[in-house]
């Protein structure tokens, strides 16, 4: 597929993922639409290139509206977090990855790349777990609608004229990642961050770049049918991967603590800010996401494409402290330093 004559539709087209795809594509000379459920991150996909509607992927009509006219659909739009009420994912993962492909298909597009997670492995897979792994829930809403998402997806392939393409991505930082630069940056900001087990698990770290790049080349390459683990190719310990954060901050070193002492004290803490109707600075399960052990073999992706990321640790941090000095997550006094 020639990307420079298509017209792609992207939804959660404001966000981390999303938003690095409307940048790539307006390169590529694509026409672009959008869909996101916030009018500021539709603002932002609007003012980069796309022509976006204000909606919900569970919204018949919304998505209807993106998916006209369309030869492509990225949907990347998802809720996204370590926990949680396993509902509320679904009816987002889950429901709203049924919508978007049926409406697809109705709408005669003729491909969709779906955002699905390393995480559809659980939390303790095989070491260089491949794409032909068990999937596992392991009792964590994130994971088990993420996996739920992609059998989703893939059941459509073929179904009609719909070809699927499902994308795996490791943990993916950069600028206006939720999980992986925003929360552990306040976090880190309010002395409230602690990492397990001295911070040996395991960051499939991943620069959003990397992912963009990976699925425009499957898209090009023809590369449907398919799931593929897309990450930077190393595991890090979650110790160097956040002593960026803290460098950004002018702190040094990093809280740890063991696993065992802190999941009580999460739990605890969980259930007091849900007994007040709030959310919690983090939930119980990000012990389980800080402390994954093995890798995840890209060897599928780099036979299907030529996989290079171009973009490595050092400045992928670096961009990502220009954008959150940008926004006010770093404060301006704070030295200008990326350090591993």
């Amino acid at each position: 597929m020639d990307l420079s004559e298509v017209t792609a539709g992207i939804t959660g087209a404001g966000g981390c993922i999303g938003l690095r795809l409307v940048e790539a594509l307006a390169e590529t000379g694509a026409s672009i639409r959008g869909l996101d459920v916030d009018d500021e991150a539709a603002r932002r996909a609007r003012q980069r290139g796309a022509e976006v509607v204000v909606g919900d992927v569970r919204d018949e009509a919304a998505v209807a509206e993106l998916c006209r006219g369309c030869d492509i659909v990225f949907h990347a739009a998802a809720v996204v977090g370590e926990g949680g009420d396993i509902e509320r994912y679904r009816s987002v993962n889950v429901r709203g990855t049924r919508q978007v492909a049926e409406t697809a298909a109705c709408e005669g597009v003729e491909r969709l790349v779906h955002v699905s997670s390393i995480m559809v492995y659980g939390f303790d897979p095989p070491p260089e777990v491949s794409e032909d792994a068990p999937l596992r829930g392991d009792d964590n809403a994130y994971c088990q609608t993420k996996l739920e998402a992609d059998r989703v997806a893939r059941s459509f392939h073929g179904d009609g004229d719909l070809e699927v393409t499902v994308v795996r991505p490791g943990d993916v930082y950069g600028p206006r990642s939720q999980p992986w630069v925003v929360r552990p940056l306040i976090l880190l900001k309010r002395g409230l961050f602690v990492l397990p087990d001295r911070g040996r698990g395991g960051i499939e770290a991943t620069y959003v770049d990397t992912l963009v790049d990976a699925m425009l080349q499957l898209v090009e390459a023809d590369a449907t049918g398919e799931a593929y683990n897309v990450t930077d190719g190393q595991t890090l310990e979650t110790r160097r991967f956040f002593s960026y954060h803290a460098a950004m901050l002018g702190q040094t070193g990093l809280r740890t603590a063991p696993a065992a002492l802190l999941k009580p004290i999460f739990e605890a803490t969980e259930s007091g800010f849900r007994l007040f109707g709030a959310d919690p600075p983090a939930s119980a399960d990000v012990i389980e996401f800080l402390s994954k052990p093995h890798s995840y073999s890209i060897g599928k992706l780099e036979s299907a494409i030529d996989h290079r990321p171009a973009i490595d640790l050092d400045e992928g941090m670096e961009r990502t402290e220009t954008w959150a000095r940008e926004v006010g997550l770093i404060p301006d006094d704070a030295p200008r330093t990326v350090s591993s």
